[in-house]
């Protein structure tokens, strides 16, 4: 097992062609200027070259102030005659060193099972609504006619509301040029079509998308800072009737579209997020930022059978927004898998769900509290799939 090197990139496709797109020569992704940074590993046995997982490499927002390094699995693929051999969990367990190494505290994927990853530490974190609905539902009010289609120098305020969105929860990426462009730029095959609302202050919430049909349009993404934007756009929608007859989208558990709209042609699913893993215990709580005003001690043993590095008691202190974390051979307040740690730290589920879940143990009640305090802010959701 090792990282592929350039030259073995068309190797890598025709896998990734065989488990994702059945045999399609056409990859989306092989030529895209606007892809992140990959790093791939593969595993190889007599018979050549049978099982890959690949790392992209993002920064995530977690909450208002904290920005962490996080690293995006994707493209975890075997061989049909090679699987059940432990070959892609090899590839992953080597994505573990490889993030920890380069920095990216973090991790998320989006899994073709939940179990699998479950068993190399990654966990289900946050809440996913989405919507499906008849756009005849839409009426539009009078802050509908502050919607319009955006221009060029539209950009940097959408990517201002994006980003103050961002603050209100943990998981969504800090986009870069390259991600922006992917989002709001035309492709080859399609135009993107990008509308704002603009209220007295400046531009307060966006919708974009590309295709669609008569039947279904899929918004890329519906972001809105006010419930009064939020009424605007859904207007807009309302006038998209002649064109297509519903739309879909994705928003947050806290999503409040419910006090703008209820109808039986509106169906909302809920489904957990994603699947996230802390790779380096002590280089992401070094970067969390708790509220300011907190303070509080506590020692937790995480339990982690693939990232040794985390596998141990850690004394945690917090104060005036900072943490100082350390191995210790002190007693555990609270014990926990870093699975339970891992969606405490993404916020979703939270430190007192997980322990009326029985997947965290307090051994001091105390410690367990100032570990909820440490913890305590917004929940997790993204929009970004890889």
């Amino acid at each position: 097992m090792r990282q592929l090197r350039d030259d073995e990139k068309e190797m890598a496709y025709a896998l990734s062609s065989l488990a994702f797109m059945q045999g399609s020569r056409r990859i989306p992704w092989a030529d895209d200027p606007n892809q992140p940074k990959a790093t791939a590993y593969g595993v190889w046995d007599e018979r050549g070259f049978q099982a890959q997982a690949v790392v992209l490499s993002y920064r995530a927002h977690m909450g208002p102030k904290a920005v962490l390094p996080l690293g995006g699995i994707a493209g975890v693929a075997c061989k049909p005659a090679s699987r059940g051999r432990g070959y892609a969990k090899a590839a992953l367990v080597a994505t573990l060193r490889h993030m920890r190494d380069a920095g990216e505290v973090i991790s998320t994927l989006y899994p073709f099972s939940w179990r699998f990853y479950q068993q190399l530490g990654w966990e289900w974190t946050g809440v996913n609504r989405r919507c499906s609905a008849a756009t005849r539902i839409f009426e539009p009010t009078s802050d509908t006619a502050r919607c319009r289609e955006a221009t060029k120098d539209d950009r940097p305020h959408i990517e201002a509301v994006y980003r103050r969105f961002a603050g209100r929860y943990r998981g969504l990426l800090d986009r870069d040029e390259k991600q922006w462009n992917a989002i709001l730029e035309d492709t080859p095959e399609q135009w993107t079509y990008t509308y704002v609302y603009e209220g007295a202050e400046g531009i307060e919430g966006y919708l974009t998308y590309r295709g669609g049909s008569g039947e279904t349009t899929d918004l890329r993404e519906f972001i809105c800072l006010s419930p009064r934007a939020q009424r605007a756009m859904l207007g807009l929608l309302g006038r998209m009737d002649m064109q297509t007859r519903r739309v879909t989208w994705t928003a947050p558990s806290d999503d409040l579209l419910w006090c703008s709209v209820c109808d039986y042609e509106l169906d909302v699913k809920v489904c957990p997020m994603t699947q996230a893993r802390v790779v380096d215990v002590h280089g992401a709580m070094s970067q969390w930022s708790p509220a300011h005003e907190r303070t509080g001690r506590y020692v937790m043993k995480i339990a982690d059978e693939h990232a040794d590095w985390n596998a141990c008691a850690w004394e945690v202190a917090f104060a005036d927004g900072h943490i100082e974390i350390a191995p210790t051979s002190a007693a555990p307040d609270i014990s926990m898998h870093i699975r339970a740690f891992s969606q405490a730290f993404f916020g979703t589920p939270t430190p007192e769900d997980l322990r009326r879940a029985d997947l965290v143990e307090v051994h001091n009640e105390h410690g367990f509290q100032a570990f909820c305090e440490c913890l305590a802010g917004p929940p997790m959701w993204t929009n970004d799939f890889f």
